[in-house]
């Protein structure tokens, strides 16, 4: 090929080069690539969308009929977006968005697609304040176990904390030590960022510690108390027979003969004949959780005559205090016995109707101090 040949092959080739783009409008993608960042630094959000109409009024003019746009409308629904990251963002950090099409669509509609590739950095975030919903939130359990409830109290001062609802989750009724509450904050994020605020932590778990629990194990029943609750019984039954307003006789009896003879009474003998736990094992009417029966054999003389016959002593829901103290009321001792000469009708009398709700046990570690 001689040289003036070659040099008109070299030409005729970059005429046809230049023909393929020759024509082609220029579609610049990445002014209408959008993005909007919301939130606190270290925890905002991106949303990345394109402007379609920025890019329909691009290809087709901004008085483009609608005829006019719609030859562009299967180029336009091509476009896919993806980033690399549009949650937990920070100041400083680089979103990279990227749009795809179909580049045979853009051949057919001599289109040259450039600036697909778009970097945004992030800045201007508020760095905002990291709280604790639970720092002023007072959780209340009230009761004695296994019949505690827990409530709460709210004593934040903060405008936007002491609105914040919680809800407690599981059980809040029927607690005892060592049961776990979890408590929620209903904390809406969106909410708190109007007020610069965030925080990770929207659950606290809480311990049920330090209640008043019911004894149902006879075990747990301290014997040194129980002896003295004894020897306050025995000093009831020989102060009540010593003072002659009682009549014990005629009360043990129920033997209205006694009520005309000398009032001079006296406590011939006693003893603690059996102390008998009963815990409660089932429902019903009965108000209490464990009842403590002192049965005395006692006999009862006048200057005339001596009786026998029973003194029952009824204590009632004794209790480990949250110390771990043993804990039983004692008050009135003598308004808490009945007496009289046969035994199954007096524990009959106390336990009618609601023995079927408690199992029994003697308890033999309970004595009388010497003496008495």
């Amino acid at each position: 090929m001689t040289r003036l040949r070659y040099c008109i092959f070299i030409l005729l080739c970059m005429l046809l080069l230049g023909g393929c783009s020759t024509g082609k409008k220029e579609l610049s993608i990445s002014p209408y690539v959008l993005v909007n960042v919301t939130g606190l630094s270290t925890r905002a959000r991106a949303t990345v969308y394109l402007d379609t109409a920025g890019i329909y009024s691009a290809l087709a003019g901004a008085d483009a009929t609608q005829e006019d746009r719609a030859k562009y409308d299967s180029f336009v629904a091509s476009f896919s977006i993806s980033t690399d990251k549009l949650e937990k963002l920070a100041n400083g950090d680089k979103i990279n968005v990227t749009v795809t099409y179909d580049a045979q669509l853009a051949d057919e509609l001599k289109l040259s697609v450039t600036d697909f590739v778009k970097t945004i950095e992030v800045s201007g975030l508020n760095e905002g304040y990291e709280i604790d919903v639970f720092k002023d939130l007072e959780v209340i359990v009230t009761g004695t176990a296994p019949y505690a409830f827990v409530t709460y109290t709210n004593k934040s001062d903060d405008p936007y904390i002491k609105n914040l609802e919680y809800v407690i989750e599981g059980k809040t009724t029927g607690l005892k030590n060592g049961d776990i509450i979890t408590i929620r904050c209903m904390l809406d994020p969106d909410t708190a960022e109007l007020y610069y605020y965030y925080t990770d932590v929207t659950t606290m778990n809480y311990t049920v510690e330090g209640l008043d629990t019911y004894i149902y194990d006879h075990a747990e029943l301290d014997s040194n108390v129980l002896s003295d609750i004894a020897s306050e019984c025995v000093k009831v039954i020989y102060d009540d027979t010593n003072d002659t307003t009682t009549r014990m006789l005629y009360k043990l009896t129920g033997s209205s003969n006694y009520l005309y003879q000398d009032n001079n009474e006296w406590v011939d003998k006693l003893k603690l004949n059996q102390v008998i736990f009963l815990s409660r094992s089932s429902e019903g009417t009965s108000p209490y959780e464990n009842i403590i029966l002192y049965v005395f054999e006692a006999a009862i003389a006048n200057n005339y005559y001596t009786e026998y016959g029973y003194y029952i002593f009824e204590y009632t829901n004794a209790i480990r205090s949250g110390s771990g103290e043993f804990m039983i009321g004692r008050n009135d001792p003598q308004l808490r016995y009945i007496c009289g000469q046969d035994f199954d009708e007096l524990y009959s009398e106390l336990t009618r109707d609601i023995a079927y709700q408690y199992s029994a046990v003697i308890l033999d570690n309970v004595v009388l101090k010497e003496g008495e």
